[in-house]
């Protein structure tokens, strides 16, 4: 009879095998803790010297401008100059014009006699480069202020309109 001494194998110099196949993806691990705070932002503008004003037709958000005459878009009052020392009229637009044609958006003081006094000006040109109205800023950086509370006039003209050809809409102005 055989010892069992003779049935013994040395795993130790077996001979290793190929790799198995991997396995599926494990679970997705708890969300680690939040990072820390990031710094705060500059100052932002001052909001106590400037006047906005929102310029719409109806129901609509902005007044079309379908004339090349000069037409008033807006009157407001410009309170004391003393409060308010402005020097830029910016305006927000959107043109659709396919030819040279440009926008031009006045800003008036309204004397008591009837009498105007241009004080800025922003001319918006064409053509402009999509199918569709694209938005722009007009800026003048040489508004003068009334020199006492005032009322004012908005006015806007194209140089020339035509539906599909030279269209401009006007939606809002900053004096800062």
């Amino acid at each position: 009879m055989a010892t069992s001494e003779n049935n013994c194998t040395d795993n130790y110099t077996l001979p290793q095998g190929p790799a198995g196949v991997q396995g599926p993806q494990g679970n997705t691990g708890p969300t680690g803790v939040a990072g820390p705070q990031g710094l705060p932002g500059t100052q932002g503008p001052s909001g106590a010297s400037k006047i906005d004003i929102n310029i719409q037709q109806g129901e609509r958000p902005y007044t079309e401008i379908d004339s090349t005459s000069e037409t008033a878009i807006a009157y407001f009052i410009f309170p004391d100059p003393v409060a308010y020392t402005l020097s830029t009229f910016k305006v927000l637009t959107s043109i659709y014009i396919k030819d040279t044609s440009k926008l031009t958006i006045k800003v008036y003081e309204v004397k008591s006699n009837g009498s105007t006094v241009e004080k800025a000006k922003c001319e918006i040109a064409g053509p402009s480069t999509g199918t569709s109205h694209e938005f722009r800023i007009g800026t003048d950086l040489t508004f003068s202020s009334p020199s006492a509370e005032a009322m004012m006039k908005i006015t806007a003209s194209l140089s020339s309109y035509s539906p599909g050809t030279s269209e401009a809409r006007v939606y809002a102005a900053e004096l800062r």
